[in-house]
């Protein structure tokens, strides 16, 4: 039987992530900060340190976590368009045990995240990820961006754009990626951004 793991639920008061809306759940694989209007998450952090691959995901599929007390997407809003679920903790870095994959098949680590990007380039990064913390741990973390978006019919509202910065601890060195969120003609080394974003200038 699979247990039961707590969840850390608050409503975040920081200048800004100030909208009600907006709720931070911490749980052991990652942390992420989830837009409820929106039904998207739009702050995803974690910590990749080179742990064993035991487990593939086989037919895992994305769950909603019902404990948490809000709505989030569903499978209803990634049906017939050219949408994936995409990982923001990658289901490979944490496939150490079946509670950790299980985890990152969680809503409120989906993204309503182009086919192109999520099956292309952001899965190449991932794999480079795996790569960084054969040496050390390496900390990601990703802030999804809202501009010019769609909202689907269901109601939930596609990012426009990913910035996606990787620091690999020992050295306390960053590398940062910005990506949009469409279908990318070039490797994902073609889209590191040499001025990182600070979460500061991010809006929403």
């Amino acid at each position: 039987m699979r247990k039961v793991i707590p969840l850390l639920i608050l409503i975040v008061s920081s200048t800004l992530f100030a909208q009600k809306s907006i709720i931070k759940v911490e749980k052991p694989e990652y942390t992420v900060w989830y837009d409820i209007d929106k039904e998207q998450p739009i702050r995803v952090i974690y910590n990749s340190t080179n742990r064993p691959k035991n487990l593939n995901r086989g037919n895992m599929d994305f769950h909603t976590d019902i404990e948490i007390g809000f709505t989030t997407a569903d499978n209803d809003d990634f049906k017939n368009n050219v949408w994936d679920k995409g990982h923001m903790a990658p289901a490979a870095s944490f496939s150490d045990t079946e509670d950790n994959l299980y985890q990152t098949f969680s809503y409120l680590n989906a993204s309503l995240q182009h086919q192109s990007l999520n099956r292309g380039q952001w899965r190449v990064l991932e794999m480079e990820e795996r790569r960084l913390d054969n040496n050390g741990s390496i900390r990601v973390e990703i802030i999804i961006e809202f501009e010019n978006f769609n909202i689907l019919p269901s109601g939930a509202h596609v990012p426009s754009a990913y910035h996606k910065h990787i620091t690999i601890i020992s050295e306390n060195k960053t590398v940062c990626y910005y990506f949009k969120n469409k279908e990318l003609p070039l490797k994902y080394t073609d889209y590191i951004n040499p001025e990182c974003h600070h979460l500061e200038s991010i809006k929403y």
